[in-house]
């Protein structure tokens, strides 16, 4: 009785054992370091000094990978103002701070009467940067 019963099993094991042996591939590529590019939400492009814009960003991935980072820089090329988060952080130029996978807002304080540019520079954990540049000219 054992033997008709490990006859009809056996089969069956050995169809998986082969199936398993030659699905194997060793060229599979697990990605992590996907592409990206970075959209801004439509904004008027004149400021009145005092005047706060917000600037919303939103990071487009091409795949998604659990572990990424996003972090952003900003440097203010020309006029004078402050950056500050959504959490009312003020940000220094050209120091990185990480931001939310999805997106983040910046907040522009002019504190001048004159034109604006401030360049944004969005970089992953491994390394891959998108550049904007925002534009904000006088009322």
């Amino acid at each position: 009785m054992k033997k008709k019963h490990l006859h009809s099993i056996l089969p069956g094991i050995l169809l998986s054992l082969l199936t398993i042996l030659f699905s194997c591939n060793s060229e599979i590529d697990i990605r992590q370091d996907y592409d990206f590019e970075v959209r801004m939400q439509k904004y008027r492009t004149e400021i009145s000094e005092g005047e706060t814009k917000e600037l919303e960003f939103f990071i487009d991935k091409e795949g998604n990978y659990d572990h990424t980072k996003y972090y952003v820089s900003v440097f203010l090329r020309l006029g004078k103002g402050v950056i500050t988060t959504d959490k009312d952080k003020m940000m220094n130029d050209n120091q990185y701070y990480e931001v939310p996978a999805s997106g983040f807002k910046l907040y522009y304080t002019s504190q001048s009467a004159e034109t604006h540019k401030i360049e944004i520079l969005v970089k992953d954990s491994f390394g891959k940067e998108k550049e904007t540049v925002v534009t904000l000219s006088n009322k």
